[in-house]
């Protein structure tokens, strides 16, 4: 796997998936709760006012900014005939390349459940995912692992079907 500026190769698929809504929203929640408990506790006492104005411009900025930047993230996947191409914005400007030659087999699969973003999780390597749904699990020759979950499982796995030729290809539905 490499990093390179734009895809390359006749454009098979694109997906760009941020986090659930529910999810972006469950974000907002911290910013609502310390803004709301200081203001009742600042408004309720004569005292202390400087104290809550000093504490609410210590504690609301980073929570709006992890807002912000939650509300921002998205995961973007290419599948060109060159390979599979993905990055997370606004953090990577450059895609990762998985060169079509690197993966061994693939299978379509479950993701594990409530794991979003970028992790790691024994039995699937790294996940690149934004949903609970069907992804596709490469197998790359090196012995490293990459799932990539999807909103359009049927697209996804045409494509995937299409760069890896069926030589190399296994697709089995894997278990949870």
């Amino acid at each position: 796997m490499k990093k390179v500026v734009e895809p390359t190769g006749g454009m098979l698929f694109r997906e760009s998936q941020p986090f659930p809504k529910w999810l972006r929203m469950l974000t907002l929640s911290p910013v609502v709760v310390t803004l709301a408990l200081t203001l009742g506790i600042g408004l309720s006492v004569n005292e202390g006012r400087k104290e809550m104005w000093l504490a609410l411009l210590i504690v609301i900025p980073p929570n709006v900014l992890l807002f912000v930047l939650f509300r921002a993230t998205k995961l973007e996947k290419v599948v060109t005939r060159d390979g599979l191409f993905y990055r997370w914005l606004p953090y990577q400007r450059r895609y990762t390349h998985v060169a079509r030659g690197s993966v061994e087999r693939t299978e379509i699969r479950k993701g594990p459940r409530l794991k979003y973003g970028r992790a790691s999780h024994s039995g699937y390597g790294r996940i690149n995912s934004m949903n609970d749904g069907d992804g596709i699990q490469l197998y790359l020759r090196n012995g490293k692992m990459l799932f990539f979950g999807t909103a359009e499982p049927r697209l996804f796995q045409r494509a995937i079907k299409e760069v890896f030729p069926p030589g190399d290809l296994k697709l089995h539905y894997g278990e949870r």
